[in-house]
């Protein structure tokens, strides 16, 4: 009587390859991610579409980092441990990283996944060894020999590896949203100048900005550089700068028409305020340094002056870093008054560009993401 092949002694070639996908490869890719987000407990490092909805249904984004970092390790444990379940557990896993890919794109995040941390990995690259992945799981995972499936089967780690990442997420991602909470309750952020919140070694914590002065340097290892008349618009202290948040995101960004400046939040936890925002007419932009959207604005579209004047805040890459290493080059504009918020505390949930068209200190135009409209750029 012919053998069955589930029960074959000598798998093939196609065989193996899913037996390996299944039950090494992919789960072993999926640890790498749980663990760089871990390592890192930042919930920027989330999919901008995720942590944004997060914001939309008022999840705290720490939690949020915790808890799907804690099903990634579940699901690796069910990959490596649990023959019946690996490649449902694959096939699930993978298909959710790529919709989510796919959705990234579709709302024009081809920057970077947050995928691997802060490791610059486009959307496109991502998606496709996750859909490579995903085809060989789904092709060659079937019909894998019993004899392939019932090695490393081990119901002990299948339970020893999901909690050690649950018990992982509460001593890492947690503690760390309690210890910005008691910062921000103990009030050492209020009324602090730019870097002021920052430890006693600059070389710590990346570049340090002058309390005096809001010029980016092109380098986050070059630390300061002398201001440049032409560019830099002498800057106003905020008299009673609200403590800073541990993490800050934009709500109901369509409310802010019609106020004055002052009244924004955003602008409230600014210890540092940039002159000219009370001119007749001035444009504000928020950008990063990593948003391909805000290097093609700077090049395109702000490479000649506008019918007003132009301020540009940099948000910096996270709590302790304004420009990431891999930043491109800041375009050294006479007609581009240059600022940042402030390092330190709080991580700056913005989907860059953030443009804003004040009139007279009133705010008559406000997009997130986008800044054509506001700037009244074809």
């Amino acid at each position: 009587m012919p053998q069955s092949p589930l029960n074959s002694v000598t798998p093939t070639p196609a065989q193996t390859l899913g037996f390996v996908l299944t039950r090494i490869v992919v789960p072993v890719w999926v640890l790498t991610g749980a663990v760089f987000k871990l390592v890192e407990h930042t919930p920027k490092n989330l999919p901008t579409q995720i942590w944004q909805r997060g914001i939309d249904v008022g999840i705290d984004l720490h939690i949020l980092l915790a808890a799907l970092v804690a099903i990634e390790f579940v699901m690796v444990g069910l990959m490596l441990f649990v023959p019946k379940l690996a490649r449902i557990a694959a096939i699930t896993m993978l298909s959710i990283f790529v919709l989510v890919l796919l959705n990234e794109m579709r709302t024009d995040n081809f920057t970077s996944c947050g995928c691997l941390g802060k490791i610059p990995v486009k959307p496109w690259q991502m998606l496709t060894i996750d859909s490579l992945l995903l085809v060989g799981v789904i092709v060659f995972g079937r019909n894998v020999p019993r004899s392939l499936w019932s090695r490393m089967a081990c119901p002990l780690g299948a339970i020893a590896l999901p909690l050690a990442g649950i018990i992982g997420c509460a001593l890492v991602i947690l503690p760390e949203r309690a210890s910005q909470t008691r910062i921000v309750a103990n009030g050492k952020s209020s009324g602090s100048p730019i870097g002021a919140t920052q430890p006693d070694k600059p070389s710590d914590t990346g570049p340090q900005l002058p309390t005096t002065d809001p010029t980016i340097p092109d380098s986050p290892q070059q630390g300061p550089v002398p201001p440049t008349p032409a560019v830099i618009n002498d800057p106003l202290k905020n008299p009673s700068p609200t403590p800073q948040p541990p993490s800050w995101y934009v709500q109901n960004i369509e409310s802010w028409i019609g106020k004055p400046w002052r009244e924004i939040d955003l602008f409230k936890l600014m210890p540092v305020w940039p002159k000219g925002l009370d001119d007749p007419k001035r444009y504000v932009v928020f950008y990063s340094r990593t948003c391909e959207h805000c290097e093609a604005m700077f090049m395109d579209d702000l490479i000649i002056p506008l019918d007003a004047p132009i301020t540009a805040i940099e948000i910096p890459q996270d709590r302790n870093v304004l420009t990431d290493p891999a930043a491109w080059k800041m375009p050294n504009y006479k007609h581009v008054d240059l600022a940042a918020l402030p390092v330190g505390i709080t991580l700056w949930m913005i989907t860059p560009p953030l443009a804003l068209r004040l009139e007279n200190g009133i705010v008559t135009c406000a997009t997130e993401s986008e800044h054509k409209v506001c700037l009244g750029i074809p």
